[in-house]
């Protein structure tokens, strides 16, 4: 808060104007004193309303803190419920061993036999989401992706965008694939497998949909759900 200035002191240099500076200084003294108690006054309250403030954001804190805790252990329960035991870094795992993992707590299905240093959360080439999880969501801002099974793709360069189907699907792998560039000719490749029967690429021509494209096997191949 502003306060007044106080007027000039009086100097012996000056011995002509020295009476009426000390007299201007003393009577500008009560209001100094007032102005002065009163920034003390706000800014002690100051003081006192940020102390409680960062006391209520601590306990918030450690309110969150303890929720993502209670979550994680939550999550975790219910993946070993499921019946899917803990990923183990450097184990051998063969094709469809399901394991969830340390870090998000979902489950993920091996797609390939091998073992590895890397989470499933992060190994998408390896490991796809398990049925039943939800699926991961992918911002593509390139014009092409390669899905891993379980995964959502979501188009959005503005250029027309490619997404290809997972190389070595299991029966009930599931993907999807969302425009968001507002172009009526992006692709879902193939990859090797049929898409409802034909051996063709499908053109996504409807701006405002989701695909979702679920592996049957055989001639069939991928088909819309």
């Amino acid at each position: 808060m502003p306060m007044t200035a106080l007027p000039t002191p009086p100097t012996r240099q000056d011995p002509a104007n020295f009476n009426a500076r000390a007299d201007s200084l003393l009577a500008a003294l009560p209001g100094f004193v007032s102005e002065a108690n009163a920034l003390e006054t706000n800014v002690n309250t100051r003081e006192a309303n940020a102390i409680t403030q960062a006391g209520i954001a601590t306990t918030q804190a450690a309110a969150a803190a303890a929720s993502a805790t209670s979550a994680a252990a939550s999550a975790t329960a219910a993946a070993a419920s499921a019946g899917a035991p803990a990923w183990v870094s450097g184990t051998t795992y063969a094709i469809g061993e399901v394991r969830w993992s340390p870090v998000t707590q979902l489950i993920y299905r091996r797609r390939t036999v091998g073992g590895g240093t890397t989470d499933p959360s992060a190994d998408p080439t390896n490991w796809g989401l398990a049925g039943g999880a939800s699926p991961q969501i992918v911002e593509v801002t390139g014009t092409s992706v390669t899905l891993a099974v379980y995964q959502a793709a979501i188009l959005r360069n503005a250029a027309t965008s490619t997404a290809t189907l997972p190389p070595a699907p299991s029966v009930g792998d599931e993907c999807w694939v969302t425009p968001e560039n507002g172009r009526a000719d992006n692709v879902i490749a193939r990859n090797g497998q049929n898409i409802m029967g034909l051996a063709e690429d499908m053109q996504i021509d409807n701006i405002n949909a989701t695909v979702q494209l679920r592996f049957h096997g055989g001639t069939r191949g991928w088909s819309l759900v």
